[in-house]
């Protein structure tokens, strides 16, 4: 049996090249999938490609199929939607037709439930389908939220047809199970590979380094950084924060231009896209590790952070007393800044360096949990 694995809901966002979580997990399923010998395609734009290769995963990148062959950007909202998805989307029905053509066994894995990955296997009613959703759309009340919410309800109506929807949460699944009628529903948490970030943990840690590993988007909390940072400098702290990933370029300049207003440049380090070893480093020499996201359906970092023995500041979203109970993370009120700061400051006094036991993290072991996905 061939896998096709979708990365059609991929966007640069102006040639950003951040990877999100399930898109990691889905280059993790692929991985596990050729060490059982079995064939693997990828779908996916050309920008995705060329984010394997920045990490250095050229052999997949050399299986990848381009879905959008030119990456045009606007900064009109619906302009870049109707390019980089509904393009994508349609071109990938016509790959598929072809595959279907020259595989008579065929599995498709939408690594999410974005419009662009259902579409195609709807249209061309694949015979085996799985489909992976993390979490529900965000519930504010900005125009891009409500067409989010809009596409999701949207794929999630078309992934009734699909033979698997797999989740990671709790709400996500009780949700799908109460408004639509899904042949299969199996809850699990997939994990990762975690073995280099017990490797790197040990290395010395700078008690006075704070880090973000993220997109640039609002639904992460991005804009509020500069907030806390400014927080904890009013709070005389000597610190210094690494800011890690990239994402959607207006959101960007706002981070710059909230920066220099509140005077943090030469305290904050912007480093971009890094290679998975540079990654690796900056966590493993930092103190504590920023989630101010407002929405997670797992959160693959937290896990990276709590395998380099990083304290967590994080808002209390329910993912995280679903699957990190054990861990004790360092939890507060979504959007409130002051607090969050307390949290870090507290956490700098007392200077204790946060130690997790490696055994705590078996129920995260991917291995088991990728086989029964296609068992």
């Amino acid at each position: 049996m061939v896998r096709i694995f979708s990365f059609n809901s991929f966007n640069s966002s102006k040639g950003g090249l951040s990877i999100s979580g399930s898109e990691r997990v889905g280059i993790d399923l692929i991985k596990n999938s050729i060490q059982e010998g079995v064939e693997v395609i990828l779908v996916g734009p050309h920008d995705f490609q060329r984010v394997l290769e920045n990490l250095g995963e050229n052999e997949l990148a050399k299986l990848c199929i381009i879905s959008q062959k030119i990456n045009l950007y606007s900064s009109f909202f619906l302009l870049n939607l109707l390019y980089n998805y509904i393009y994508r989307s349609i071109s990938t029905i016509f790959l598929i037709q072809k595959l279907q053509k020259k595989y008579k066994d065929i599995l498709f894995y939408s690594v999410s439930d974005f419009f662009p990955d259902i579409l195609p296997p709807f249209i061309v009613k694949c015979k085996k389908w799985y489909v992976m959703s993390y979490h529900l759309y965000s519930k504010s009340l900005s125009f891009r939220s409500y067409i989010g919410r809009l596409a999701q309800y949207l794929s999630f109506t078309m992934s009734q047809s699909a033979d698997k929807v797999i989740v990671i949460n709790i709400e996500c699944e009780n949700f799908l199970k109460k408004n639509f009628r899904m042949s299969y529903i199996q809850r699990i948490f997939l994990g990762r590979d975690l073995e280099k970030f017990f490797e790197a943990r040990n290395k010395v840690k700078d008690l006075k380094k704070i880090v973000y590993v993220g997109r640039f988007n609002e639904i992460k909390g991005f804009l509020l950084l500069p907030e806390i940072f400014n927080e904890l400098n009013k709070r005389n702290l000597d610190f210094s924060a690494c800011v890690i990933g990239s994402g959607e370029d207006y959101i960007f300049q706002e981070f710059k231009k909230k920066l220099a207003k509140y005077n943090l440049e030469l305290k904050v380090y912007l480093k971009g896209n890094l290679s998975n070893e540079d990654l690796l480093s900056e966590m493993a020499s930092s103190f504590i590790l920023l989630q101010p996201s407002r929405e997670e359906g797992f959160s693959y970092v937290v896990l990276e952070g709590l395998a380099s023995n990083l304290h967590i500041v994080a808002f209390d979203l329910p993912i995280y007393s679903q699957v990190y109970s054990d861990f004790g993370l360092n939890l507060v009120e979504i959007n409130n800044v002051q607090d969050f700061a307390s949290k870090i400051v507290s956490l700098f006094e007392d200077k204790k360096p946060a130690f997790y036991p490696i055994e705590k993290f078996e129920i995260f072991n991917p291995k088991s949990n990728f086989k029964s996905i296609f068992n």
